[in-house]
């Protein structure tokens, strides 16, 4: 298990490290100079844009920026956002930005996967137990159609009818409750069709597998059978589709995030793009990447818990 970990680490930081070149290098090909965004704003001359670069470290070569971007990181000194001045310096730390911002995409994150979890599941399971008949249908049809729309229209079609029609929620914001509703609403459609479906899928091969049908004939009860010997053997690709779905949740449903408002990791991350807001960019993704690591390794390290077999290899 030692060897297993370590390897699956070493891709991990691989792939951290990958990341961290690409963006540093795709963000300086970008048209626009963040000096440049915000002197403009302030209408000021051409020497304070050039006291901006030589501030910020801009008219270094290119390798050098790397360097001291990559020893910051590893230390854990992210910079100083530059869309927040005072006097024409930076006053806001990036980290502080993020752990502001973390805990808010966290809950929505956790939030869509469980509500998701509760109604899949037991959605999945009857359409298994019942294939072709008239509810296994209508729950495929409305899988495809809310598979064919696209998110933000979702959420575009609940702010009209939540907010602007009923008036029962507010259209966006963060705070209290009623506020955190339809985003979590927005984004858990498709990962209740996607739960959905691996569990009618995964679940009914299993009920129609021969050991399934050996348990039936010795006598086991249809509860026993269903949950004991059944569900169980589900849970690796549920866990894995939660694994691989709840780490793009925590890296920020930008769309989502952005539309409603909500203030989180990825609404930070368009703000900083819009703003050619180098650190704040060079510190999120590769977040991002860091988070779909950390939550794989936890996904293949509980299948070690979850199947007996994978143990004895």
């Amino acid at each position: 298990m030692g060897q297993f970990i370590g390897k699956r680490l070493l891709r991990g930081l691989l792939t951290i490290f990958v990341t961290m070149v690409v963006v540093f290098l795709l963000i300086r090909m970008a048209p626009g100079d963040p000096a440049s965004i915000l002197a403009g704003s302030m209408d000021t001359d051409e020497a304070f844009v050039e006291s901006l670069r030589e501030e910020w470290g801009l008219d270094e070569p290119i390798l050098k920026q790397f360097t001291v971007y990559v020893k910051n990181l590893v230390t854990g000194n992210l910079g100083y956002s530059y869309q927040y001045l005072t006097h024409g310096k930076p006053n806001q730390p990036v980290i502080s930005l993020i752990l502001q911002r973390l805990p808010r995409t966290f809950i929505l994150a956790a939030s869509v996967i469980i509500f998701s979890i509760l109604i899949a599941i037991p959605l999945g399971t009857i359409c298994a137990m019942k294939p072709g008949s008239w509810f296994d249908n209508l729950t495929f049809s409305i899988q495809m159609t809310i598979t064919s729309i696209p998110n933000f229209y979702i959420g575009m079609i609940l702010i009209a009818l939540l907010a602007v029609k009923w008036k029962l929620l507010p259209t966006g914001g963060y705070g209290d409750f009623n506020s955190f509703i339809m985003p979590m609403l927005c984004l858990s459609f498709r990962y209740i069709v996607t739960f959905t479906r691996t569990t009618r899928t995964e679940l009914g091969q299993i009920l129609n597998s021969d050991y399934l049908r050996t348990a039936k004939a010795k006598g086991l009860s249809r509860t026993v059978v269903l949950f004991k010997h059944g569900l169980r053997n589900v849970l690796i690709p549920i866990v894995t589709m939660i694994g691989t779905r709840l780490g793009g949740l925590l890296t920020g449903a930008v769309y989502v995030e952005t539309l409603f408002r909500y203030y989180g990791v990825g609404e930070l991350l368009i703000s900083a793009i819009s703003a050619r807001d180098y650190p704040t960019i060079q510190a999120v993704i590769p977040y991002i990447a860091a988070v779909f690591v950390i939550v794989n390794l936890a996904v293949d390290m509980s299948y070690f818990a979850l199947d007996p077999r994978i143990r004895k290899k």
